[in-house]
Parts: C-alpha cells; sequence; structure tokens
C-alpha cells in the first residue's frame, strides 16, 4: 500500500514555485497563493513566514527540498510547523525546534486531518510539552455522528532526539503507515517514539533505537492504547529501548510482530521487550517469526502478557529476569506457544515461561528449552501475582516439547507435561556378528518418551541437528527431527558410535570380529644357487592383505621373513642348498591388530 500510495504523488504541477529562505511570504505566501508545488532551495527556513502554516481541505501541496543532498531546514523556533486539512507531501525536509499548541485541537510541530505523505524527512530536536512532532488525529462532531481521522505515510524519515509527553515522535489516532524509517533517543513520558491511540498504525522495516518512556504506563518506544484493530509491525528492530513497563513495546490493544528483532530492551517492572496487559477482552497480540535476545526486566525478561497471546516461530535467547518468566510471564490469560526456541534465558522462577493463575486455555508446544537457568517453566496456582484469583491447571496443556535431554526432572515445576521427545541410536546386530570392514547401520529416534511416535516433529519443530561421532571423530550432522539410519564402516575392533544433541548424549560400544587371514606360497623361480617363494596373504573377503611380514620354517628351522606388497604378495629368496631335497615348509603370519594369524605347510621336492 505504501509504495502504491507514495507513486501517485509524483506528477509535476502546473503551479510550481521555487523560494529561498530569503524570499518574501516565505513558504507560508507560497502556499496561500495557491502554490501546487513550492522547492526550497539549500538554507534554513524560519520565523512567521515560514512556520504556523494552514493547509486547507480542498488544498493539495508538495513541498520539497530542490537539493536533496543540502537539504532546506525549518526551525520552528519552538512553534509549530503546519497543519493540514487537505493533501500534503513533504520530501527531503529537516525539521527542528518545534513545539506544540493547544487551539481547540492539541497542535503539534505537523498535525494532519487529512492526508499527508512525508517521504526522505528528518525531525531533530524538537521539544515538546503539548502535542507530539506529527500529530494524525481525528475529530468528532459534538453528537459524535460524523468523525473525521487523518491518514500519514511516513517513508526512508528519521526521527532523532525528539521529546513529548506522549509519542516522543509521533501521536495517532487515525491511519498511519510507516516505512524504512528510523527512530533514535526519542521520549516521553509514554511511548518513547510512538504512542498510538485506538488508531490503526502499520509499521515495516522500521529501526527503533535508544528511545525512553519515563511514565507508568511505559512503551520504550511504542505505546499501544486501546486498539481492537491489531497495529503491524513488520521486520523492524527494536534495540536498546527502556521503560518501566515494556521496553520496546507497551500495549493495552491488540499487536501483530512479524519478522522483528528485540535486543537489549529493559523495562524496570516488567516486559523487558513487550508488555502487553490490560485493554478489552477479545484483544490479541501476535508475535510471529521474531527474535528476542538479551532483554530484561524484573518480571518477563521478553514478554509480560495479561490478554490473549500467540507466538509463533520466534527465539528467546539470553533474556533475563531477576524474579519470574526470563523470557515470558503470563497471567490468566489464554497463550500458544509453539515452534519456538528458548535457550539459555534465566530468573529464579522460570527461566523460559511463568505461568500464574490460568483461567484459560494454555498450549506450549512443539519448542525447544535448552540451557535454562533453574526450571524451563514454572506455574502457580495462588494469589501470589494476582490476588483474589485462582487458576486451574487442567488449563495448561505442555507437550511435545524438546527439553535438550531425555531426563526432564525440574524442568517444569506445577504442572506435568503430556508428554516430551527423547532422543537415541540403537543397532540391531548383534556384537561379534560383524568383521572390521563391514558396515554397522545405526538407527537414530527421536520420538516422544516410551514410544517409537516421531509426530510428524519436521514440521512442528525449528529446524536443529544432531551430531554422530565414530571412535571420537565427528562422521556428520543430520537433521535432529527425523527418524533415519546411517551406515558406518567399521575400522577397529572395539567401536562406539555416539549421537550427541544439546545435552543429550546416547553410545552404542560394538565389538566386531577380527578379519581372518589366509597365505599361500609356491615356487616363483630356481637356480642351482636360488631358490625364490612367492607368497600371498588374504583375508576372508579376498582382499589382499598388504604390508605384513610372513615369516618361512622349514620343519622348525627359521628361514627368514618377507613382507607383502600393496597387492599382497611377498618374495623370499632362500639358498638352494638349505631347502635341497624334500623338505616340509610352512609360512606363517602371526596376526595384527584387525587380522587373525595363519599358516601354511607344503611339502616342496627341490
Amino acid at each position: 500500500m505504501l509504495i502504491t500510495t507514495a507513486l501517485t504523488i509524483s506528477s509535476v504541477s502546473a503551479n510550481e514555485i521555487t523560494i529561498n529562505e530569503n524570499s518574501t511570504g516565505g513558504i507560508k505566501e507560497a502556499v496561500n497563493t495557491g502554490n501546487s508545488t513550492i522547492i526550497l532551495e539549500s538554507g534554513t527556513y524560519k520565523g512567521e513566514n515560514n512556520t504556523e502554516i494552514g493547509v486547507r481541505y480542498e488544498n493539495n501541496i508538495i513541498i520539497k527540498s530542490k537539493n536533496p543532498n543540502n537539504k532546506a531546514i525549518i526551525d520552528c523556533n519552538n512553534s509549530w510547523f503546519i497543519g493540514n486539512a487537505g493533501n500534503l507531501t513533504l520530501i527531503n525536509l529537516i525539521i527542528v525546534n518545534g513545539q506544540g499548541m493547544e487551539e481547540g485541537i492539541t497542535q503539534g510541530v505537523i498535525t494532519n486531518l487529512g492526508t499527508i505523505y512525508i517521504i526522505n524527512c528528518s525531525f531533530m530536536n524538537n521539544n515538546l510539552t503539548i502535542g507530539s512532532v506529527i500529530n494524525n488525529i481525528k475529530i468528532s462532531d459534538p453528537d459524535g455522528i460524523i468523525t473525521v481521522a487523518g491518514s500519514a505515510y511516513i517513508i526512508n524519515s528519521t526521527f532523532i532526539n525528539n521529546k513529548a509527553l506522549e509519542g516522543g515522535a509521533i501521536f495517532n489516532q487515525g491511519n498511519i503507515s510507516i516505512a524504512n524509517s528510523n527512530f533514535t533517543n526519542n521520549s516521553a513520558n509514554t511511548g518513547g517514539a510512538i504512542y498510538n491511540d485506538e488508531g490503526l498504525m502499520e509499521i515495516y522495516s522500521s529501526v527503533f533505537l535508544n528511545n525512553k518512556a519515563i511514565g507508568e504506563n511505559g512503551g520504550g518506544a511504542i505505546f499501544n492504547d486501546y486498539c481492537d484493530i491489531p497495529i503491524i509491525i513488520d521486520s523492524c528492530s527494536f534495540i536498546n529501548n527502556s521503560a518501566k513497563v515494556g521496553g520496546s513495546i507497551g500495549s493495552s490493544g491488540s499487536l501483530n510482530i512479524l519478522r522483528s528483532k528485540f535486543i537489549d530492551n529493559t523495562a524496570t517492572s516488567g516486559g523487558g521487550g513487550i508488555a502487553s496487559a490490560g485493554g478489552e477482552l477479545g484483544y490479541i497480540c501476535n508475535i510471529y517469526n521474531s527474535s528476542f535476545i538479551n532483554n530484561s526486566a524484573p518480571m518477563g525478561g521478553a514478554v509480560l502478557n495479561i490478554m490473549q497471546l500467540n507466538i509463533f516461530n520466534c527465539n528467546f535467547t539470553n533474556n533475563k529476569a531477576n524474579e519470574t518468566g526470563e523470557a515470558i510471564i503470563n497471567l490468566i490469560s489464554p497463550l500458544n506457544v509453539s515452534n519456538s526456541n528458548f535457550n539459555n534465558n534465566s530468573a529464579t522462577k522460570g527461566s523460559d515461561i511463568y505461568l500464574s493463575t490460568i483461567q484459560f486455555p494454555v498450549s506450549i508446544t512443539y519448542n525447544t528449552f535448552l540451557n535454562s537457568k533453574n526450571n524451563s517453566i514454572y506455574y502457580i496456582n495462588t494469589e501470589e501475582m494476582m490476588p483474589g484469583m485462582v487458576g486451574n491447571v487442567s488449563n495448561v496443556k505442555i507437550s511435545h516439547n524438546w527439553w535438550g535431554t531425555n531426563n526432564i526432572k525440574d524442568k517444569v515445576i506445577g504442572v506435568k507435561p503430556i508428554n516430551y521427545y527423547t532422543m537415541k541410536i540403537t543397532t540391531k546386530i548383534a556384537n561379534n556378528k560383524l568383521y572390521v570392514t563391514d558396515k554397522l547401520t545405526i538407527y537414530y529416534y527421536f520420538v516422544l518418551n516410551g514410544t517409537n511416535n516421531n509426530a510428524d516433529a519436521k514440521n512442528k519443530l525449528k529446524y536443529f541437528t544432531t551430531s554422530l561421532y565414530y571412535n571420537g571423530k565427528l562422521l556428520k550432522n543430520i537433521d535432529g527431527r527425523i527418524n533415519t539410519n546411517y551406515s558406518i564402516t567399521l575400522k577397529t575392533i572395539s567401536n562406539t558410535v555416539k549421537a550427541k544433541l544439546d545435552k543429550q548424549e546416547s553410545n552404542i560400544k560394538y565389538t566386531a570380529r577380527k578379519l581372518k587371514t589366509t597365505n599361500n606360497f609356491q615356487i616363483a623361480s630356481k637356480s642351482k644357487k636360488y631358490t625364490k617363494l612367492k607368497i600371498s596373504l588374504k583375508d576372508n573377503k579376498k582382499k589382499s592383505v598388504a604390508k605384513k611380514w610372513i615369516k618361512v620354517y622349514k620343519g622348525k628351522k627359521y628361514l627368514g621373513k618377507a613382507k607383502t606388497n600393496t597387492k599382497g604378495i611377498a618374495y623370499l629368496k632362500i639358498k638352494t642348498n638349505k631347502i635341497k631335497g624334500k623338505n616340509k615348509i610352512t609360512t606363517k603370519y602371526t596376526g595384527t591388530g584387525i587380522y587373525t594369524s595363519s599358516k601354511k605347510t607344503k611339502t616342496l621336492k627341490i
């Protein structure tokens, strides 16, 4: 929607004017005299002719810098810039030092009741005690029958070091879409960068860095107030934001969060990354395909929740809660967590998930819980967190999860998991049945405890690998979610095969049989002086045995030894007079390593 609407504003108007910072009448006169496109030369525009401008509902106006590489600066000097009831587009401007005003409606630096496009603009060092930098508002007639709401589209813009009471950069009651924008070092009592007051809001591919909310309601970057239609936050990054509640996002309305990252955010009370609480019955928070890393709070290091919450395909890593629910704390409300990873989170109770006084269905299925400090999931059914309320443990379903080990003792406190995944390897071939160089087939199982049921783990759990080792060396990494088999060529008598998945190891020790050897010999050549014996050595697989010493005897008398070549052939030259006549000749291989001994005796007549 953003791209389509942005394209519609590119047409050139016939009423176009170019002005500079010293032009008579400034931007205000250019707007009031009916110009549709106002082009600003580089410079600083300030004073009464360049601030407190009104755009009427019938106007369609574009204000833009002539040189995008040296943008025009609008210095509001503690006043407001523009109020719009028509169609207004701002392109490549820098707006600084603004202040709001109370004039029937709350006036921000920019106030919008019409349609506004803000493209490649920067808003810096605006310090407001009334309104916000951008006030996208709605008004109704006294009977509440007719409501007019602003529509705002913000693209490729930056908001830096702005301050306000509600929404350090943006206050929204209307419809707003934000894309590819950055919010840095903004602050407010509530909603450090954005305050959404029951408006419709979409935010795409934007970054929120070092924003702060200092009041009780929180929302370090965004506060979403009583919105039944979910706001959309897609492919955004929230880094090092802070608040009392909801280090990045505080919400009493519905949320859809997709493909976003929450890193190093903090809350001094609860919800280091997100706090979704309060609101009306039926409000919902959906978090999909997102990551929470190094967030912290006393309760709910990553997420504090008191509304319906769905989490799917997310990663929670290194989050911390000083008290309870290092990654997630869920009170009373419906909760569904699936296809997600929890790794190295820490809290006194419930390192990954803390559940209290649950009165609605909770489902925690097809997740992985690794390296949790203390227990992973903690359920408490008392008034500890919610005085006067008592939950029902039968509402809680914990099933089909991988806990990093087959032994889940103390992983879950207060409620019993229905079942859980385990890992093992086996072989169906008895010890001493196979020879060295034979192939040993091992079978890898990732199944629910006490069963052979894989329960479609490949399609339900996030991808992970199991490492297979043979005699201490890594053979390969396999998809740990799939039952499979693998053949290993035995190289030694004593063999160890190990599968390692997180903290769980499964071992097979297999003793193989030595290869049986046979040797044979014949006269290769003879003369009056020397006779040459040709000796061959093979194993029971009919393979030549190389680099082995063969000793030769006449009766019990030792005649010499020879070493087999790569083809398993050895030659020994013997003085003919030592074996002249009819003699019993024996060739002996003593057996080494993986081979048995063997000998061959023949009568030779020389």
